[in-house]
């Protein structure tokens, strides 16, 4: 029976997701809809969907979204449905990763892995189909180790398209390098053809990239202690983001802790964890990208639930590597306490969705009677100044909101 529990935490995930998202546009997810109109207009180009986005180039992302819109008018509740089944490819990687444990570990694991992968505690993620980013990352970083540990050129050959896509969703896809790095230590000759393959891809990244604003600038340079708690935060939020920023920074502390533990356990005991060593070194990437941008913003900013999936990796690795090398006692005890904190996580994420369906709500009365909101209101739901502009014109065609 616990072989096949872990299986049902996708279509739970799509039933709330089927209940809840409403077809608006929110946020950052207004930075799409020139492309889509672009897209109707036929007058997108290829420039259009490598242009930086922020401080990403989110052509991926951009590609696969223009990609559904061609066919669904831009509802953003088709996307967020693929964003369920992007983290159900990723469970089943993650399960090929199990597969390299004892039977008396593998399925337990692998349910652990599961409820972290299907966290309720990411409702941003899971509503807002714009997120879709996020999940394409996990996936293609999963891809990256387990392309590698087939040690086949044809491994080989899909985890570098696999690091090039994640580098094209959002700018910490770069960490999927890092994590090839970690994977191919011990493979000189790969680790070179690596390395200049995503130095090459890097410098084509930042062909015409200019450094993004952000709201504080580089204040975090005058406070490096303040860059170290973000990090932590940033970590801690898989178990921790729904109790506030103390406990998240507690449980990022206690990850770095009990991962370095393992790691010197699995040297004394001579245990090949290359795959969890580089979803490790992934998350550590992904939090210090992250803080590079954000840490400026103060240490409440690292509880955005949107950075609760990419951390979400690092307790994967954290979950997979203990399995190997503690004693059964002490990593059962270890796996009951990270299970309960992601399941109290998902019930305060579970309540936190409905808020979100509000707010969608709110934001679609808007766009429904756009000529009698001022642009006060409108703030409350996107940056964009230009969104009354876009929605004037999504009306016109009947896309979004107005299919």
């Amino acid at each position: 029976m616990t072989r096949f529990l872990p299986w049902l935490c996708a279509p739970v995930v799509f039933g709330l997701v089927a209940a809840l998202v409403i077809n608006v546009p929110m946020f950052d997810e207004w930075t799409w809809a020139p492309l889509v109109l672009a897209l109707h207009d036929h007058a997108l180009q290829l420039g259009d969907l490598w242009a930086q986005q922020q401080a990403h180039r989110s052509f991926v992302p951009s590609l696969l979204m223009l990609a559904l819109a061609h066919f669904d008018g831009w509802d953003v509740r088709i996307e967020a449905f693929v964003n369920v089944m992007l983290a159900l490819a990723t469970q089943v990687l993650v399960f090929v990763l199990c597969t390299r444990l004892d039977r008396t570990r593998r399925a337990w694991t692998f349910g652990l892995c599961s409820l972290l992968l299907f966290s309720l505690l990411q409702a941003e993620n899971w509503l807002w189909g714009f997120q879709m980013s996020w999940f394409l990352v996990n996936l293609f970083v999963v891809t990256v180790v387990v392309s590698l540990a087939t040690r086949k050129p044809l491994g080989f050959v899909v985890a570098v398209l696999a690091a090039v896509a994640a580098s094209s969703s959002l700018i910490f896809g770069f960490g999927a390098w890092v994590a090839g790095i970690a994977m191919l230590i011990r493979c000189r000759a790969l680790l070179v053809a690596w390395c200049a393959i995503g130095l090459c891809f890097g410098a084509c990244f930042f062909i015409g990239y200019h450094a993004p604003r952000f709201e504080n600038g580089w204040a975090w340079l005058s406070s490096p202690l303040i860059v170290l708690q973000f990090i932590l935060v940033y970590l801690g939020d898989p178990l921790g983001a729904w109790a506030g920023r103390y406990a998240s920074e507690i449980a990022g502390a206690a990850l770095i802790a009990a991962f370095v533990y393992c790691t010197r356990l699995a040297v004394a005991q001579r245990v090949a964890a290359q795959p969890w060593y580089a979803l490790g070194a992934f998350a550590l990437t992904a939090a210090c990208f992250e803080a590079i941008g954000r840490a400026g913003n103060g240490l409440d900013a690292a509880l955005a639930l949107r950075y609760v999936t990419p951390a979400t990796l690092g307790w994967i690795a954290l979950a997979g590597l203990s399995a190997q090398v503690l004693e059964v006692r002490r990593w059962r005890a270890e796996s009951l306490a990270i299970g309960a904190l992601v399941i109290v996580g998902s019930v305060a994420g579970y309540f936190y969705s409905y808020s979100l369906t509000g707010l969608q709500l709110d934001a679609l009365v808007a766009m429904q009677h756009l000529d009698r909101v001022d642009d006060e209101e409108l703030s409350e739901y996107t940056a964009d100044p230009n969104t009354r502009a876009l929605a004037t014109r999504l009306r016109e065609a009947h896309l979004g909101p107005y299919r």
